[in-house]
């Protein structure tokens, strides 16, 4: 119970720091404070309410969305009527959110132990093909396998956009089997592996009445991992 209260005690203290230096326009303060604040003591609404102002701030709008959708869900459960400008804020923030969709080939869905991560973290295989809230600017997504070549590309998500990478791999059946493709800046072909990753291409979406165009080609990559940019 002590230790509780102590917690209790930094949290609120935290809560009250980040959104002093929140209120004078210092974010790089700020945000940080109620961020822990909240992850400390998960009931101080008013600090989370802050931290997904915070966000929103800084540009990092789907962290800024799931915050305020969190926050909406827990006021409308203690019956508060902060439920409903938490709600009203989070769809407010609908149509500015960027949206990645990682698209896996039917050739990579069938191979159990691949792995694909979006900035080092899994992006779960009932998500490809869906086009998921994004913070804004630049993302890797990458693939692996516990043995062969890894795969990675970065994309850009501006506000508004839905922009897509596809994972492209192809399974040999040996290494004379593997594809070829002419060597480029941005690609570069190998052989000799049984897991090569085919050509792929980025998909892109608009923003706003326009469109963001974003053309990547990737090409086969046997050790490490290659970056490519339109």
């Amino acid at each position: 119970a002590a230790a509780q209260g102590a917690d209790a005690g930094t949290a609120r203290d935290l809560a009250s720091r980040g959104r002093a230096a929140y209120d004078r326009g210092d974010f790089a303060t700020g945000c940080p404070l109620l961020d822990e604040a909240y992850r400390i003591d998960g009931t101080l609404l008013g600090a989370g309410f802050a931290l997904a102002e915070c966000r929103e701030k800084e540009g990092k709008l789907a962290t800024a969305h799931r915050t305020f959708l969190e926050i909406a869900s827990k006021a409308e459960a203690r019956g508060e009527e902060r439920a409903v400008e938490a709600k009203a804020r989070a769809a407010a923030l609908e149509p500015r959110l960027p949206r990645l969709r990682v698209d896996v080939s039917e050739a990579a869905a069938r191979v159990v132990d691949l792995e694909v991560t979006v900035d080092g973290r899994p992006w779960p295989r009932a998500a490809s093909g869906v086009a998921e809230p994004v913070d804004g600017g630049s993302h890797e997504v990458a693939a692996s396998l516990p043995r062969g070549p890894a795969w990675s590309t970065r994309v850009e998500a501006p506000e508004g956009a839905t922009v897509g990478a596809a994972v492209p791999f192809q399974r040999a059946t040996s290494s004379s089997s593997a594809p070829t493709a002419p060597t480029t800046p941005q690609a570069e072909a190998t052989g000799g592996s049984d897991f090569p990753w085919a050509t792929a291409g980025l998909v892109t979406g608009g923003v706003g009445g326009g469109c963001v165009g974003l053309g990547v080609v990737l090409g086969l990559v046997a050790k490490g991992s290659y970056d490519s940019a339109a």
